[in-house]
């Protein structure tokens, strides 16, 4: 009798260690693709006016190269300041993920306050052992 209520206690703690195994790898699924949507997402956003002027570049080619032979310019103005804002645009989408991680992984969150950290506690130490030298290697006036 004792083994039977122990061994259903044992079943019943393993399939809740098995749920609770099963929820926490489902909220890390969850966590992976919410990171890699957003990444595309901020890819795609930023991306886009670049493809769009591409795209415009390509089929106005002909007429482009008509005005430039005629002596006048053949990019209208709205294509050059694009430009300058797609390139400010693909600035950001490279350097937005950093942040994005940030904001989903916590594991990516640890790891870097704990590299911080210790770059601060070894900054700090040199910094102690510098002005040890220094005052060791003053000389009296």
């Amino acid at each position: 009798m004792f083994l039977r209520a122990y061994s259903r206690d044992v079943s019943i703690r393993r399939s809740f260690v098995r749920q609770s195994d099963a929820k926490r790898q489902g909220g890390s699924i969850k966590s992976t693709a919410m990171l890699s949507l957003a990444i595309v997402l901020v890819f795609l956003v930023c991306n886009t006016l670049r493809a769009g002027l591409n795209l415009h570049e390509m089929v106005t080619l002909q007429k482009r190269m008509s005005c430039w032979a005629a002596g006048f310019p053949g990019i209208p103005v709205w294509a050059l300041a694009g430009a300058n804002v797609s390139e400010f645009m693909l600035m950001v989408s490279s350097s937005v993920n950093f942040f994005i991680y940030a904001c989903f992984n916590r594991t990516f969150r640890t790891s870097v306050a704990s590299i911080c950290s210790r770059t601060t506690r070894d900054s700090s130490v040199l910094s102690k052992r510098a002005t040890k030298r220094t005052k060791t290697n003053a000389t009296p006036v």
